[in-house]
């Protein structure tokens, strides 16, 4: 028999410093995505933030919930969540685990829920199951920036397995080739004004650029998204056999970057995230020029040696493009966002009210 465990902050919080956790071969969440979730400031008492299906005792499957507030036109304020991290363990499969646990989920969130970036099989079950509708679709687009040919091509083929070393000394030169460029190319302004918490004083640049959005972030929730990644730089090979969704990464950053005018006033806010070379934007907001823009992400990808980027603002991708401001491959790519039935008469399919960063795509 199945039975479905839920858990709020309270009961989150004790579960991750339980000798079950600890002693579990598989784990539901990791130990930094659950602190992540207990400290995030739209996170109510009762809110159910992580769903786990057991069978006989053993984990059979688990899903997550993150907690957010939509605002409509009027300025209501709808609580709703993110469903994210759907696992259904492979020996437990065709029980209908992904389905109890989706239902469980509805029911907690009295069907208020949301869903971006899943797979091409999550998205087959989620219109068979009939309790979502399509909601948005966003174009974005990616950029190839340096040479990855030893990480892009050995998925591919196997012959490309067999010529990593090769492949890797070919991203090298390229790579060689295109730093000297940047070096002595004309992006190099003056240093990124960078920080890991923006001030309270932003807060209401905040608030007067930002009226479009439909999640409206303050900076206590921008805070929060830098200070309590679900990602964390470095290795730990013990959780990533246990946790079955990306916890720790060769390389990750999130920071904050005030843009200044010439007058040295702050005329936008960007939070960018690095991960193993990807960049993406989960937010930014600004009253500068486009031009001041397009050379900040400029000085972030020669700084930080960006392999890809990723951008699903139409604007700033616009500009990119028609300026050539990134001398480098791109192509179109979309982002299909679910929602569910009781939501979609309240929330607007309008491309401006979302930024890359909402939900839980700021986090990953």
């Amino acid at each position: 028999m199945i039975e479905i465990k839920k858990f709020n902050p309270k009961d989150l919080n004790q579960y991750i410093h339980s000798e079950e956790f600890k002693d579990s071969a598989v784990i539901p969440i990791s130990y930094h995505r659950a602190i992540s979730q207990i400290n995030n400031p739209r996170a109510q008492e009762d809110d159910i933030l992580l769903f786990v299906a057991y069978e006989d005792g053993q984990i059979a499957g688990y899903l997550g919930a993150l907690p957010d507030d939509f605002f409509t036109k009027d300025n209501a304020k709808v609580h709703l969540a993110w469903m994210s991290c759907l696992w259904v363990n492979p020996a437990h499969r065709g029980k209908k685990i992904a389905q109890k646990l989706i239902q469980s989920c509805f029911e907690a969130w009295d069907n208020r829920i949301i869903l971006t970036e899943f797979t091409t099989e999550a998205g087959s079950l989620y219109q068979k199951i009939n309790l979502f509708d399509p909601w948005l679709t966003l174009k974005g687009r990616r950029w190839y920036i340096q040479s990855d040919l030893a990480f892009i091509l050995p998925p591919k083929h196997s012959i490309f397995h067999k010529l990593k070393p090769v492949l890797k000394l070919v991203d090298l030169s390229l790579n060689a080739i295109i730093n000297i460029r940047n070096i002595f190319g004309d992006n190099q302004v003056k240093p990124l004004d960078e920080s890991k918490k923006l001030s309270e004083e932003a807060d209401s640049f905040l608030k007067a650029t930002t009226d479009s959005s439909g999640f409206k972030k303050s900076v206590e929730e921008l805070n929060w998204l830098m200070q309590f990644p679900w990602v964390l730089e470095g290795k730990n090979e013990t959780e990533t056999q246990r946790y079955h969704f990306t916890s720790y990464s060769h390389q990750f950053k999130c920071a904050a970057v005030y843009i200044k005018d010439s007058t040295h006033n702050t005329c936008g806010i960007m939070i960018y995230t690095i991960r193993n070379g990807h960049l993406k934007i989960p937010y930014f907001t600004q009253t500068c020029p486009a031009d001041l823009l397009a050379k900040t992400v400029s000085q972030i990808i020669n700084k930080q040696r960006v392999k890809t980027m990723t951008l699903y603002s139409q604007d700033l991708v616009a500009y990119l493009q028609k300026n050539k401001s990134i001398q480098s491959f791109s192509k179109e790519i979309t982002r299909k966002y679910l929602i569910s039935k009781t939501l979609s008469p309240i929330m607007p399919s309008k491309e401006t009210i979302i930024y890359d960063g909402d939900g839980d795509c700021g986090f990953t």
